[in-house]
Formats: structure tokens, sequence, C-alpha cells
């Protein structure tokens, strides 16, 4: 493996962040970093096959049952960061129901629930925490009539199912809204009538969190190609904005998509009207409201929003691989974000330096009219070539109350290819449930 030269850049003048290190392989574009690096994955998860899915006939991958119940649940080990705090544990303690069919039943036009469907799993029989697995054949599809909606204390879990939950892009796959305590893991979700670069103003997001939401884990899943944004999470006046929301992000995939992620509260910005100094001075001075941990996750093939972050909110970004080909993270409206570990990389048209975080203040990153600044504490990115990674203001950004999620320990010890190989050896449906011994020894 060739040596990669780490180089601490700072020229802060041009607002790029000394917290950012930047990896110059001979001759190395950012597409050909990460292509050796997603390479390298499928050497890693191959060295370290799992035998989780080889489980006995009544037993489930990773799950303990006691009398039709899940009382132990390896999935949730994995779960660290804000929803952690916040003691997400799904429908640990609940029934087990079954998914046996692929069908699914439209409300909406008064038919009949499907016995074994998906949205039978989901809402009927009796009240109380419920844990959801998948008896389908290997890599089936479930095509969603409406959006689910998810009760409280629910875990969908498509451990070794290779299940795809899928609709047209005019409509949603998932919405949680007002509801806490809910686990969604290792499941692939798309929208089959996708076409890149194709805007349709009634499309809507794949998977959206919304209002007095807590205690959420999105974990292990791959999403692509919706027609908004793929994983959303919002709240809108005239609501107000909740006391506390504690989500947690990790180890998915997120592919070929244009607007990728919105985090923040829209307490301005709507109904044209612009985000001012009095909106910045109340959150300068306020505690965020909602926080949200986005660890370990695979960015590729995406262009935009990884993620929008803004309003009373904070953002502890780590360790993700974000590929882009327009902007990585932006922040602003008060918004706090904390952002270390992740590799940035710009591949589409190149530009210097390209915008990896940035905030509206940020030197060479340009205006944004209708937005007020944030405020970002970055250290210990990567990227290859010149990047703009601003700070603004980073002690207003506090340390987060965990200790986990952080930098796996290899990450600044490997090669940025290797590095990138043990985010993605992890991330997906089919991702490592633990680091790889490179990973977690760095060579």
């Amino acid at each position: 493996m060739r040596l990669v030269i780490i180089a601490i850049l700072a020229c802060l003048t041009i607002g790029v962040s000394a917290a950012a290190a930047q990896d110059r392989p001979a001759l190395a574009t950012a597409s050909g970093v990460l292509a050796e690096g997603l390479k390298l994955a499928q050497e890693l998860t191959a060295s370290e096959a799992q035998a989780r899915c080889a489980v006995a006939p009544g037993q489930w991958p990773g799950l303990t049952l006691d009398r039709g119940r899940v009382v132990a649940a390896e999935l949730l080990d994995e779960i660290g960061g804000y929803a952690r705090e916040a003691g997400v544990t799904g429908g640990l303690g609940g029934e087990l129901r079954i998914v046996t069919s692929d069908q699914d039943y439209d409300t909406r036009a008064g038919e009949k629930p499907i016995p074994g469907s998906l949205r039978a799993a989901l809402t009927t029989g009796p009240e109380g925490p419920r844990w959801i697995v998948f008896a389908l054949g290997q890599g089936a599809s479930i095509t969603l009539k409406e959006v689910l909606r998810t009760p409280d204390n629910v875990t969908l879990d498509g451990t070794c199912s290779g299940v795809t939950i899928q609709s047209s892009l005019r409509t949603a796959l998932i919405n949680i809204f007002d509801k806490r305590n809910v686990v969604v893991a290792r499941l692939n979700f798309r929208q089959t009538d996708y076409v890149a670069g194709k805007q349709d103003d009634r499309g809507q997001t794949c998977i959206r969190l919304h209002g007095a939401v807590d205690a959420i884990a999105i974990m292990h899943n791959d999403v692509r190609q919706c027609g908004d944004g793929l994983i959303d999470i919002t709240t809108s006046p005239p609501k107000p904005v909740p006391e506390r929301v504690r989500i947690t992000i990790g180890y998915n995939r997120l592919v070929e998509h244009d607007k990728v992620m919105l985090f923040g509260t829209f307490t301005c910005g709507s109904n044209n009207e612009p985000c001012d100094a009095r909106e910045l001075e109340h959150n300068r001075k306020s505690a965020p409201r909602f926080y949200l941990t986005l660890n370990d996750n695979l960015f590729y093939r995406t262009t935009q929003r990884h993620p929008r972050v803004f309003g009373r909110v904070m953002a502890h970004i780590v360790g993700n691989v974000i590929a882009y080909s327009s902007y990585g993270t932006f922040v602003s409206n008060g918004a706090r974000a904390l952002i270390e570990g992740n590799v940035y990389l710009m591949t589409g048209t190149p530009t210097t330096p390209h915008r990896a975080v940035y905030t509206t203040t940020t030197p060479g990153a340009g205006r944004t009219p209708w937005d007020v600044e944030g405020f970002i504490k970055a250290r210990d990115n990567r990227t290859v070539g010149q990047a703009i990674i601003g700070e603004n203001e980073p002690d207003l950004v506090n340390s987060p109350p965990y200790r986990q999620p952080g930098i796996f320990p290899g990450f600044n010890r490997l090669p940025l290819p290797e590095a990138i190989a043990c985010v993605a050896a992890r991330a997906g449906p089919l991702g490592l449930s633990r680091w790889p011994a490179p990973c977690r020894s760095g060579g």
C-alpha cells in the first residue's frame, strides 16, 4: 500500500480550517481514492465474514426470545450517541412479529388488512412494544401503497433478509411523527421511478422524522433515489419546537441522490421570511433542542446536504465518508455542529478549494442570502486536494455527553483508502457489526 502524506491545512485566511488533514497521494483523485477504498472494503468484509445469519429453526439472527418476546438484541449494542443517551430500546420486551407477505393495502381506500404484511405488523394487534422481522425470500421487495407510520416502541429489523421497501416517488416510505423509541435497521429503501436530475415538486422523502420525536435510531440501512430527501429531520411552524429530541443515524449507505439530508428547525427561513440577526442571537444564547449523532455512514454518488444543519439543533458528525459533487456540510441559522474524523471527497467538477464544511460567513464559500451563520468546531477531518473546512465560534459547540461513537482507532494512522474501507465495510444492511482488526489497530 502506498504511503499517504498527511498535511495540516493552516490557511485560515481563506477559510480552510487547521482542523482538516489533507491527503495527497501521488497522482490520486478523490474518485480514485474512493474507488480503491470501496474495493478494499469488500476484502475486509470477506475476511471477517459473520455467521449471524446461520441460526437454528425458530431463532432469529442476533435476537434472544422468551415465549415469543424479544428479551435481548445484539443490534442495540451498536447504537451509540444521542439515541443511546435517550435510552433507545425499540421493540425490546415486546412481541416478535414476522412479516410473511410482500403485499400491502391502502387504508385510505378502505382496503382490509393483509395478515402477515408489514403494515399489519406495524398497525394491528395488541398495543405495546413490537419487534418486526422478515421471513420473505432473500431480496424480496415490498411495494407500498401509502406511507408507513410507525407507533412508539417498535423495531423494524431486516437483518439477513435483503428486503427492499419501495414506492413511487410521490409516496413517502416511513414517517416517524411525534413518536419515540423507534429503531429502523438493515433494510433497503428506494423509490422506483426516481430519475437523476429530474425534479418533481410532489416528490416525497424516503424516511422522515418530524416534530416531537425522541430516542430514534436509523442503523445499517441502504437509502437511495428518493423523490425529495433520503432522510429528513425537521419541525415546522405553527408547532412549537420540542424541548429535547435525540437521534442517532449510523452505519448507513446513502447513495445516488441530490438533496440528501436536512436536520433543522424551521423557526425562520420559511413563508418568505429570511433568517436575521435576531434569530441568530436567540440561538446563540439558547441551548439546542434537537440533537443528532451522524456516525460512520457512507455517502456515495450524492450531491449536497451531508447534512444541511440549521436552527435550534446540535449535530455531532463523526467518522463518515462523504463523497459529494456540489458541497459537503452546511451549517446555518445558529445551529451547532461538531465535525470530526470525517473524510470529505469532492467527486464532481473540480473546484479549488471545494466546500467541504462551511457557514454563511466562511471566507471563500460564497454567500447565502436567506440564512445567517451557524457555529462549527472541526477537527481531524481528511480530504483529497484543497478543501474549505471552516470553523466559526467553536467555543459555542460543546462536546457531546457520551464517549461513543468517536473516531475509530485507526482513522488517523491508516492510509486514506484503508480508512475509507473501514467505514464502507460497516455501512449498509450487510455491514459488519464491529470494526475489522486493521481498523481497530491502525495497521
